[in-house]
């Protein structure tokens, strides 16, 4: 019974003595784990229109927000925003500091072309936006 104790005690200490020694492992990377229970058939912001809708919210941020619920749009990109009487123009005011993952930063150019893309796709194929 003595040398079980005794073995016990020496392998705690051990992993005590090791853990403030060599301290603990630094972690140089955080990886988010999202389960789905569906195929996500694509992340694609200007032609997705099925399941990967759930995931584009998390990588993909927008000009606006709109809530389903009340009807609202919020400012997300967009801090704030206007239209010509008629709907066929619009005026958003950026928010400033927005880089993209490579550091470039937002402009009112990148946005352009992303929704002249979007409508574009939308008149070929009949998808997305």
């Amino acid at each position: 019974m003595g040398v079980s104790i005794s073995l016990v005690v020496l392998i705690v200490v051990s992993f005590i003595a090791y853990h403030y020694i060599w301290g603990t492992p630094e972690i140089k990377q955080r990886v988010i784990v999202y389960a789905y229970n569906d195929r996500i058939t694509g992340i694609d912001p200007s032609i997705e229109d099925d399941t990967g809708l759930v995931i584009i919210g998390l990588v993909y941020e927008q000009l606006l927000h709109y809530n389903p619920a009340t009807g609202e749009l919020k400012p997300v990109l967009a801090v704030a925003w206007n239209s010509s009487e008629d709907g066929t123009e619009w005026v958003f005011r950026l928010r400033e500091g927005v880089v993209f993952h490579d550091g470039t930063p937002l402009n009112s150019t990148a946005v352009k072309l992303s929704i002249e893309r979007a409508r574009d796709i939308y008149r070929e194929t009949g998808r997305g936006a």
